[in-house]
Order: C-alpha cells, then sequence, then structure tokens
C-alpha cells in the first residue's frame, strides 16, 4: 500500500538534495555579492550626506553622480540575475 512516514521523509530529502546539487553558486559567493552591493549603496549614502555640507550647486552634482552611479550598479547585478527586491540581510 502506501508508504509510512519514514519513506515519505527519504524521498523528500532525497529531493532537496537534487534541488540543492542544481543550484548555482553558494551561499558564501551570494554573501560576497550582497556586501558589494552594500558597500556601494553605503559610500553613496555618505556622498550624499557629505553634498549636504557644500555649496549647492557642487552638492546637486554630487548627488547626480551617486544616481546615476547607483542606477548603473543596480542595473550591471539585475543583468547578472541579482534580484534587487529581495533584502540584504534575507
Amino acid at each position: 500500500m502506501g508508504g509510512g512516514n519514514g519513506q515519505k521523509s527519504r524521498m523528500a530529502r532525497e529531493r532537496n538534495m537534487e534541488k540543492a546539487k542544481g543550484a548555482k553558486g553558494s551561499q558564501l559567493e551570494t554573501n560576497k555579492k550582497a556586501m558589494n552591493i552594500q558597500v556601494i549603496f553605503r559610500g553613496t549614502f555618505w556622498a550624499r550626506q557629505w553634498s549636504l555640507l557644500l555649496k549647492e550647486e557642487d552638492g546637486q552634482k554630487v548627488r547626480e553622480g551617486c544616481l546615476i552611479l547607483e542606477k548603473r550598479v543596480s542595473g550591471f547585478f539585475a543583468m547578472k540575475g541579482w534580484n534587487l527586491r529581495k533584502r540584504l540581510g534575507d
């Protein structure tokens, strides 16, 4: 007849192992990518904060530069398959 819970658990473990083998990359690689993008966005944050202390026209140039950098970095990571809607800590 039907298998017991032990058999179902074994089958589920085997399926999960097969899925894990097919997954690209490791958690360590994912964390490195997250660290790269986090460093860039943290840098642009501090540049924007610094722009508040500059003259108006210079501060505007810094803010525009930060926006361009963030768009390009986001585009690059999105092109490489990174889900930018996911939080970095997840």
